[in-house]
């Protein structure tokens, strides 16, 4: 069990944070994130999450983060979704997920 809860520690709400870009100007940074919590891990999580991430701890500060939008799939799915792609594309057209 504690080789399961180690790494969950690191994926909450109060890990530690990833270090913030440095570019100049900043980029536009769009965070998609899971709310599907099936898999077994996403019960030691705080909701919504996507079974091994809690939603909350994917944003970054409000300047930093253009964009964010949360999607009913869990951790191991949401990438291989065709709406994600879509989503993705259209940030990268428009800076924004939705219309």
């Amino acid at each position: 069990m504690a080789q399961i809860l180690k790494p969950i520690r690191a994926l909450h709400t109060k890990a530690l944070a990833i270090e913030l870009p440095q570019n100049e100007p900043i980029p536009e940074i769009g965070i998609l994130a899971g709310t599907n919590h099936r898999l077994i891990t996403g019960c030691f999580l705080k909701k919504p999450n996507d079974g091994r991430v809690e939603a909350e701890a994917t944003k970054l500060e409000g300047s930093l983060m253009t964009d964010f939008l949360a999607l009913d799939y869990v951790h191991t799915k949401i990438h291989k979704e065709k709406i994600t792609a879509e989503l993705v594309d259209h940030f990268l057209k428009f800076g924004k997920f939705n219309s």
